[in-house]
């Protein structure tokens, strides 16, 4: 079974993916304590190791990983997010640290050699100074002898009730052919009448294809749940009504982990 290590992991997101393909995870390293108890409570028999990746102990990581396979991560972006004020020709803030931890990134991966490497960020990373910093990306990692491929992906291509595109770049070592991940749903009029940046890098805008689902709509993942006042929230509360989709009935199958079936509601309102 692959084995993978989950740098800057966070409560264990992309951990979660790899493990429910079947792969080992590990550990995952993160700055914060909080995300680190999580990470360990959703990935269990992972080593959670709470670290500032700023300054990474490469030793100690070789002591506890030596032979990883995969390396995945999601390195901050608030550095590229456009939400700074920053324009997209002009770049990023440079005196900002987050933008130089795909730097440590691949410090551990040249220590470690994992077979393959993923890493993910904001997908306006790659309009920033006009494509140098991803060119940059990619040149770092071909340094330490790893190819590595762009690709623009839409988390409601794969089930997701959500139109979330995220960058990730998908790499390895040895001379394997990178391909896009199949979509498993679509909608053919989604970005009609849009002309979307880098498209050919993308699966988003390619349509309803034929043996594909449709989207899940919020409706599809949230219809079965209960009014939240505003502020207010909804704890350990079970459902009163049966599921209504597909996809409601697969989010109430309980974890192995959990005592309960279906597992309860836990709702909250931000004010």
């Amino acid at each position: 079974m692959p084995t993978v290590l989950d740098l800057f992991c966070g409560a264990g997101g992309l951990a979660e993916g790899f493990r429910q393909a079947g792969y080992r995870i590990l550990g995952g390293v993160d700055y914060s304590a909080p995300a680190i108890e999580t990470f360990e409570a959703n990935i269990p028999g992972a080593v959670g190791v709470l670290a500032d990746l700023r300054n990474p102990d490469l030793d100690d990581f070789e002591k506890r990983f030596a032979g990883v396979d995969v390396i995945v991560g999601g390195p901050s972006c608030q550095g590229f997010s456009t939400s700074g004020g920053l324009s997209k020709s002009s770049g990023r803030d440079h005196s900002d640290p987050r933008n130089r931890l795909f730097i440590n990134y691949t410090d551990i991966v040249d220590r470690l050699q994992p077979s393959w490497i993923v890493f993910e960020n904001v997908p306006g990373l790659l309009l920033y100074e006009n494509g140098k910093v991803a060119l940059q990306i990619v040149q770092a990692f071909r340094e330490i002898g790893y190819e590595l491929v762009p690709m623009i992906l839409l988390a409601a291509d794969y089930g997701v009730p959500q139109l979330r595109r995220r960058l990730v770049f998908v790499g390895n070592r040895t001379n394997s052919d990178i391909s896009l991940p199949a979509p498993t749903h679509g909608d053919v009029n989604l970005w009609k009448g849009f002309s979307l940046p880098f498209a050919h890098l993308s699966r988003i805008g390619h349509g309803r294809e034929e043996g594909l689902l449709s989207h899940v709509t919020f409706a599809d993942a949230c219809s079965d749940l209960p009014k939240v006042a505003e502020g207010k929230e909804i704890d350990s509360k079970a459902y009163r009504a049966k599921p209504k989709t597909d996809y409601q009935r697969e989010m109430r199958v309980a974890p192995k982990s959990c005592a309960s079936t279906p597992p309860p509601i836990c709702l909250y309102s931000i004010a």
